[in-house]
């Protein structure tokens, strides 16, 4: 029998203080080719981080992956 595992990438991330950077900035140790593969991402977050930081932001240094997480989560 051939068994292949498949697996399930899923990022976890938070946005910074009040800054409200999930990706780049202090999240530089996730690469844009690790982001790429993911197949889920999940913005978790307080509701006073949230009160504080109003809106969201990425700079992953790939212009194309930038505007391709734009959007609700």
């Amino acid at each position: 029998m051939n068994f292949r595992i498949q697996w399930k990438v899923v990022i976890i991330v938070s946005p910074i203080g009040s800054q409200g950077f999930i990706f780049g900035r202090g999240n530089q140790q996730i690469s844009p080719e690790i982001i790429k593969r993911a197949d889920q991402i999940k913005v978790i977050a307080s509701p006073e981080k949230l009160d504080s930081t109003p809106d969201l932001h990425i700079d992953t240094g790939d212009y194309e992956l930038d505007q391709k997480l734009r959007g609700y989560y």
